[in-house]
């Protein structure tokens, strides 16, 4: 709360003052974050969202976006601060370095420059399962004649967790190894 004295005074020296008291608010809370989502990959995820507007705010005409920047938890720890640059409406953010067949719960918290949080979003996303691969042939069982080719029958899942397949064969029991090429899933 500031207050100002006006104070006027005549050429004969009579004066008259008036005080006009001005209050201060803080800025309001900023509005949760919208349209949070994540997209799921083998070892990381991708959230995206963007920042959210506050709408119908007593003495402002119009729309407001306030927010200063916006704090990511996973599985409730604290995990980094976006800022918001002004301007910025989408934010993107990779989780990295993390388990294949799990499930994390992420929240973000918008925060404005007066300290003042806004309401949690959150989302919950799991992670791809490891490609497997499982060889049908040759099963060991099988006789061939030097020279022959030798088929290669194999089954895998999550191929899209795939880039390639590199087969490997021994002609001496384990010994030594060679490459033979590349299957594309």
């Amino acid at each position: 709360e500031h207050t100002f004295t006006f104070t006027v005074t005549d050429p004969y020296g009579d004066s008259d003052s008036d005080d006009i008291i001005i209050l201060i608010n803080d800025e309001p809370a900023p509005a949760a974050v919208t349209n949070l989502s994540s997209s799921n990959h083998l070892y990381y995820i991708v959230l995206s969202f963007e920042e959210g507007i506050l709408d119908s705010i007593p003495g402002y005409d119009g729309n407001l976006s306030n927010s200063a920047g916006y704090d990511i938890f996973r599985n409730d720890e604290f995990l980094v601060t976006l800022d918001d640059f002004e301007g910025q409406h989408l934010f993107i953010y990779t989780d990295d370095n993390l388990y294949s067949s799990t499930t994390y719960n992420y929240a973000v918290q918008s925060f404005n420059s007066d300290g003042h949080r806004g309401g949690l979003s959150t989302v919950s996303a799991t992670t791809g399962d490891r490609p497997t691969v499982e060889v049908l042939s040759p099963n060991g069982a099988e006789i061939w004649s030097v020279g022959d080719e030798y088929p290669i029958e194999i089954i895998t899942t999550h191929e899209e967790y795939i880039s390639n397949i590199e087969v490997f064969y021994s002609p001496d029991s384990g010994s030594t190894w060679s490459s033979e090429g590349f299957i594309d899933p």
